[in-house]
């Protein structure tokens, strides 16, 4: 007997489900989709493993206990009857009207299938929403991106609104690694795999290692998933992973909660011990403004300041200006920006690795959310590395 007529066996015979959810499933994902079953959205906290802080939450769905079903399950059962899409906009929805709920300066992630964002019913969505401040797009492998320029433009469409773009599993297959070139993203979510054992494996440590260094190039964040060990976190604390998440952190909850006092204890006693390893220290504020005249106005007429910085009207930088003790005010035409949890070391030889005319130009440093935290400058970081390496050893 072949291998697909013993599966066929053993699904006719109640040994296994069926693939499709049986004859009852089209009903089932009618009455989710029409409303008399509602699915529940749970929140599993994203951890700023500097600060020891929750600094968002991924959206998870949940279907009605009744149903039975797994919620990956539910959304490949829906796709292959042809309304995966359907399924998706609804759940879109949802999430969409949490954001009220979110705290002050977090965000919330939710998982999008390429073809969906590319579909008629994202275009009614975003029709219908003023923006999407606080969002986190996740483009999920579960469908291959037949076009990537049509994905950038839908993801350059999220920017516009407010929304930011993270690419979900990256490590687990070649595509990930292409959407991760072809995209851009703000956020590259790390593949579980990595994670686990990652304190016993140092290939991991150094694949991990290289992820945060390639995200801090590409002025991305990193967020490792699937955190349940404290070895694990303290291997990716040690490697500079600004962000996880993962049950020994938080699970999946109803309500938008904080880290327990235990967890934020742990989280702590690391932050102060890391803090120095990060931008945090060498911040020093610059004008914020919303046009290029009021910026040049500002460092013409005022003293207080030698750079500004405009924002737009979610708070992240599009322009700065400098003024200069040579060139007088003068705007900075490719600035570079830095995450505040990067390594001083990495931000200075990539500031070093310029063309000469920018080499030592100021740079803006970003928070989580990508708003303007402030800027540093070469000579302060330069000045920071070279007294660590003239400390002797175990100083």
């Amino acid at each position: 007997m072949t291998k697909t007529k013993t599966i066929d066996v053993l699904i006719d015979s109640g040994f296994l489900p069926q693939a499709d959810g049986g004859p009852e499933f089209p009903g089932q994902l009618e009455r989710v989709l029409s409303g008399d079953l509602v699915p529940e959205i749970y929140f599993q906290p994203i951890v700023d493993l500097r600060r020891g802080l929750v600094t968002g939450y991924e959206a998870l769905t949940r279907f009605p206990k009744e149903l039975n079903t797994a919620p990956d399950v539910f959304f490949q059962r829906a796709g292959r009857v042809g309304r995966r899409m359907e399924l998706e906009h609804m759940v879109c929805k949802l999430v969409l009207q949490q954001r009220s709920r979110l705290p002050q300066g977090s965000f919330l992630t939710m998982n999008l299938g390429p073809d969906y964002l590319l579909s008629d019913l994202w275009e009614q969505l975003v029709a219908n929403e003023r923006d999407l401040a606080g969002m986190v797009i996740e483009i999920t492998e579960e469908t291959s991106i037949s076009s990537y320029e049509a994905i950038r433009e839908r993801s350059a469409q999220v920017r516009s609104m407010g929304g930011l773009v993270a690419v979900d599993d990256a490590g687990a297959g070649y595509a990930s690694l292409q959407h991760i070139l072809e995209l851009r993203p703000d956020f590259i979510k790390l593949n579980r795999h990595f994670v686990k054992n990652c304190h016993l494996d140092r290939a991991k440590s150094t694949m991990i290692e290289m992820m945060v260094a390639a995200a801090d190039r590409l002025d991305a964040w990193v967020i490792a998933e699937g955190v349940e060990i404290v070895q694990e976190l303290e291997e990716l604390i040690r490697t500079g992973v600004p962000l996880a998440q993962g049950f020994l952190l938080a699970r999946p909850e109803l309500e938008l909660l904080g880290l327990s006092a235990q967890v934020a204890g742990e989280l702590s006693r690391h932050s102060r011990m890391n803090r120095e390893k990060t931008l945090e220290p060498h911040l020093m504020s610059c004008g914020l403004c919303l046009s290029v005249k009021a910026a040049d106005d500002l460092l013409r007429y005022e003293t207080e300041h030698t750079v500004a910085v405009v924002l737009d009207r979610f708070k992240r930088p599009q322009r700065m200006l400098e003024r200069h003790p040579l060139l007088g005010v003068r705007l900075v035409e490719s600035f570079m920006k830095s995450q505040v949890a990067s390594s001083p070391r990495q931000v200075l030889y990539r500031a070093l690795g310029r063309p000469s005319p920018q080499r030592f130009d100021p740079i803006v440093v970003v928070g989580n959310d990508g708003e303007c935290m402030g800027v540093v400058s070469v000579d302060r970081l330069m000045s920071s590395v070279l007294t660590l390496d003239a400390q002797p050893l175990g100083a």
